[in-house]
Order: structure tokens, then sequence, then C-alpha cells
């Protein structure tokens, strides 16, 4: 193909055009390279875009998702770790109640406290998808939430003016209470009967939870309990601490937990009353769910 240029349109166009004539098709051309998109041709292109958006930003926020889910399960992986490290060097024995009698100031036992030398950084005392706790203690508490060790203020105010540190933790996780070692008095609600207190105490230490998603440090779930009429809500000073635990938080219908053989795994919310969260716990089977838990997968 011959060079598209001025000498050669010179010869080819006709004289009896004249000067103008001659300037014709190059006066065209460039006027054509120097135009913009049509408006049809905008309209395309942003059509494709928000197509393009209407099929990525469901995919993006599925990824964020999991991404934050991975997070608190390899969290709770290194706490396995960490659990197994305290037992080995405890004669089996888990760590004790926070309240515990022998640990002067009081709290010091409390697991995150206790075992403190055995992990570096605090973070991995909180899940990713869990949302930062307020300064001040809510009136009614939510495990979407962190929680504030602060926020149990009076029984703990020694350690946390020892311990600047301590008084500044917040977290997402909880303790099984009734792994604890501490002797407790064989009563109530809560008997000492039922503690595990040892991993060699565990006939299947593989159905055991130690530590997982929850509102508060610790938790002592019960057959009776009741799940929350709302997602994640529930009243601190009530014996119903399974609504500690029941919370959509991962939005799988599930909470990450990490039991007493180190392994991580989800626990269906609809399960919960069907896990072995102490020595003699017998399952319940619930046949009404509030309305948020309904669709939920079992």
């Amino acid at each position: 193909m011959k060079r598209f240029n001025q000498a050669f349109l010179n010869k080819k166009v006709s004289p009896n055009l004249g000067i103008e004539g001659k300037n014709l098709l190059p006066k065209f051309y460039s006027r054509r390279s120097q135009a913009g998109f049509t408006l049809i041709e905008l309209l395309v292109v942003i059509s494709i875009i928000a197509l393009l958006m209407a099929v990525l930003i469901p995919s993006l926020a599925r990824a964020r998702i999991q991404a934050k889910r991975t997070i608190c399960q390899t969290h709770l992986k290194q706490w396995g770790a960490i659990y197994t490290m305290y037992t080995n060097d405890n004669d089996s024995r888990f760590p004790p109640s926070c309240l515990d009698p022998e640990f002067n100031p009081r709290g010091s036992g409390t697991w995150f406290v206790v075992m403190r030398p055995y992990y570096q950084d605090p973070e991995i005392l909180e899940c990713a998808a869990a949302t930062k706790a307020p300064e001040q203690r809510p009136e009614r508490f939510n495990n979407r939430l962190n929680w504030r060790f602060s926020w149990w203020g009076s029984p703990f105010t020694q350690l946390m003016q020892e311990n600047e540190e301590i008084a500044e933790i917040e977290g997402s996780y909880g303790q099984n209470w009734w792994i604890t070692s501490t002797e407790e008095s064989d009563g109530g609600a809560y008997p000492d009967k039922n503690k595990f207190k040892r991993i060699t105490e565990m006939r299947s230490p593989r159905q055991t939870p130690m530590l997982g998603d929850c509102g508060a440090f610790l938790t002592r779930p019960t057959r009776d309990a009741q799940p929350p009429e709302n997602d994640g809500d529930y009243i601190y000073a009530t014996s119903d601490e399974m609504r500690r635990v029941c919370t959509n938080r991962h939005q799988t219908g599930g909470v990450n937990w990490v039991f007493a053989d180190g392994s991580v795994s989800e626990i269906l919310l609809k399960n919960l009353w069907e896990t072995e969260w102490h020595k003699n716990w017998e399952s319940r089977e619930i046949t009404e769910w509030p309305d948020w838990m309904r669709s939920l997968p079992e």
C-alpha cells in the first residue's frame, strides 16, 4: 500500500478540483481523527462497566467475608497451639477460672492473662469479622462486637492497675468455662462435676470446644439456654450464656471454635445445643427458632 501523504494526494486528485479540492480528503481525515466518542459509544461503555461492577462487587464482598473468616480461624489455630503448650507445662490442666482465689491479684488466672507468656501479639485475641469495641460498656451486649476487659471493672481493678496492657485488652473470643481447672462448689446451674479440668479427662478432645467466637471472654453454655431473639444480643447477667456464642458474625450461619485436640472448625448455630460443652452434656432439639435463625443452615 502506498504511503498516505500530501504528495501522493496532489498527484491523484483531479486538477479541476482546484487547490481546495486537493486538500479536501486530508482535511476530512484530520477532522475524523480528532472527533471523540459518540453518545451511543459512551452509553455502550458505561453499560459494560455497570455490568462488570454488578458481577464483580458481590464476588469481592464474598471474598472479603471469606478472608476475615480465614484470619479468624488462623488466630484460633494459634490458640490451639498455645493451649497445648500450657497443658503440657501444667500436668494436663487447663487454665483456671478467672476468679480462682489462688491467683493474686484477682483475675490473674484469666486465660489470656495466665497464658500471656505463650504469645507475643495480643491481636490474636481478635476476630477480623468482629467490630471494634466501644470505650464504654454498652447497656446491652452484642457478640458482633469485641469485648473490653475493662468493662468488668471492680473484680479486676487491682489487676488492671498493676498491668496497663491488661486494662487495654479487647477481644472477640471467649473460653468455654467448663474446661477450666478451678475447683467449684458443686451446686446450682454450674456444678463442678461437669467440668473437665484436664485434657486427659475428655473422652474425645475433638468434640469439646475450648475457645471461639464469643461476646464475652468466657461462656458457660447450659442445655436449657434459649437462642437470642436478635442476632448477637444478650444480657450479661443471665444464665443463658449460650447467647454469648450464638451470632452470625461470619455470615455463614456458624461460629469458629478451636477444639481440645487443637483443630479448628465451624459450629453451625443450630448445632450449638448438640455440641459437647461439658462432661455430662445432653443434646437438646430446638424446634422453634427466632426469625433471624430460621433460614440458617442445619
